[in-house]
């Protein structure tokens, strides 16, 4: 059983094939996170560290339709924030801005790949902007986080009715 400490630029996330499933999958406390397989003892050791570039990767191109169907089904509303995407505006140097809508990865794309539709949501240009590819515990956590760069940078959301 191979597990290894996969190096995401500054990131070590363990990652390994999971032996129930067969997939590739990260492991966060013991448990492959594809199925929930549990590590036993002997599979534990890592075996070696290996840099995750993925570059042979290539992000998919997403349909108006798709973005579409993942704003109607959060109500047309940000994933992350709540704000209400097609009736918002932001301040952006002294000019209002309309906020776009973005398809985000929940994982992000660099450290999974997935651009299946589970892993997707709609969420608002600057919280997509902000969130990057940066991983969080949870949702809440990086809800605070993005509420801290929006107040850092000055940026003011103008919601329409």
């Amino acid at each position: 059983m191979t597990i290894h400490k996969a190096l995401y630029g500054s990131v070590a996330l363990l990652r390994g094939k999971c032996p129930a499933c067969g997939e590739i999958a990260f492991i966060i406390d013991g448990e492959y996170q594809c199925c929930g397989h549990v590590i036993t003892e002997k599979t534990k050791e890592i075996t070696k560290v290996k840099r995750m570039i993925s570059g042979e990767l290539r992000r998919k191109t997403f349909s108006k339709k798709l973005k579409e169907d993942l704003l109607n089904k959060q109500q047309g509303k940000c994933y992350w924030c709540g704000i209400d995407i097609k009736n918002s505006w932001f301040l952006r140097k002294g000019k209002w801005e309309k906020v776009k809508c973005h398809i985000d990865h929940y994982v992000a794309w660099v450290f999974s790949g997935n651009s299946k539709k589970d892993n997707l949501v709609a969420s608002c240009n600057i919280c997509n902007l902000l969130k990057g590819s940066k991983v969080f515990d949870n949702e809440e956590d990086l809800r605070r986080y993005l509420l801290r760069q929006r107040d850092k940078k000055g940026v003011i959301i103008y919601e329409s009715s």
